[in-house]
């Protein structure tokens, strides 16, 4: 019997211990991690083209090392709503890659902050952490040269001008973006006389004609500018070299091409002009036949009346 409780003694020392180890257990479960961005984060790019940031997640004390199934990573982009991007994977040791999501329209060019935020996994035994310090992600835009020239041509047998407009890629490894051009054209005063957006030519580097027409008059001088305008959905990526509007002066018409020149007369007003012209000759023709011409009064001074009184033989 005295054995027994002796054998009892140590049971009961464990248990204790145990019961004493238990809250360093469980605060384990609240481990610290750390997240960082790699220095090569912070970079300088063009639009459009790829970049890679680089963040690392990190536990502290016993569980340092993490693994693919710790959690994920959400990025945040000051100025922006919301989450950037969510549930990036996590790589066993830690690393995670940020680059362009293509569920995010590319963003314009400018400077941003970007931050990442970890989100552990149930089983992780780690507590969220976010970057102390921003990577810094700075996007320059594209140069798009575009230029014009203004033509004097004729339309329509009248001295006027078409506008012949190019635009050329940013570089040889980019292409021309979707956009339109915006043809104008003022008068003298600054009135605008000629507005059209007109597509990009099938090939967009093909130039794109526009006839002014009549919207122009020989003998007067009128301001003409072409800008080429990207899409909006990519216009913040783009700094578009626009060309200088020109000051352009319609040939005049001489007499002699005024008077050879084809009068551009609908066919209902030579009907109406016809029947005018025949009514006026019908009522000629009536007038000659059934008018009476007056005979004027001649008076005439009447010889003296002569009787037989005072009558000299």
């Amino acid at each position: 019997m005295r054995l027994t409780r002796i054998a009892r003694v140590p049971a009961i020392l464990v248990g204790a211990f145990a019961l004493a180890l238990a809250p360093a257990l469980s605060a384990s479960a609240d481990d610290s991690s750390t997240t960082t961005f790699d220095p090569s984060a912070t970079q300088t790019v063009s639009y459009g083209t790829n970049w890679l940031m680089t963040l690392k997640v990190a536990g502290t004390e016993q569980y340092d090392f993490v693994t693919a199934t710790s959690g994920t990573v959400n990025i945040l982009i000051k100025g922006i709503p919301g989450n950037y991007v969510t549930g990036l994977p996590v790589t066993d040791g830690g690393e995670v890659f940020f680059s362009p999501p293509s569920s995010q329209p590319p963003l314009p060019a400018g400077t941003y902050q970007v931050s990442a935020v970890y989100v552990p996994s149930g089983t992780a035994y780690l507590a969220p952490s976010q970057t102390a310090t921003p990577a810094t992600l700075t996007i320059t835009p594209l140069v798009l040269p575009s230029a014009f020239s203004v033509n004097k041509t004729t339309i329509d047998n009248n001295p006027s001008l078409e506008v012949v407009a190019t635009v050329s890629p940013p570089n040889a490894n980019a292409a021309i973006p979707a956009g339109t051009w915006l043809v104008t054209a003022k008068d003298s005063a600054g009135m605008s006389v000629f507005e059209k957006t007109v597509a990009l030519a099938k090939n967009p580097a093909d130039p794109i004609t526009v006839p002014l027409g009549s919207k122009v008059k020989p003998g007067r001088t009128y301001t003409i500018a072409a800008q080429f305008l990207p899409a909006p959905s990519v216009a913040g990526g783009y700094q578009v070299k626009q060309g200088t509007p020109k000051t352009v002066t319609v040939e005049a018409q001489s007499l002699g091409e005024v008077l050879a020149k084809p009068l551009a007369v609908p066919v209902w007003a030579l009907i109406l002009v016809g029947l005018g012209l025949a009514l006026l000759i019908a009522t000629a023709i009536v007038l000659l036949v059934t008018g009476k011409p007056k005979t004027a009064g001649i008076l005439v001074d009447a010889p003296p009346a002569t009787t037989g009184e005072g009558f000299e033989a």
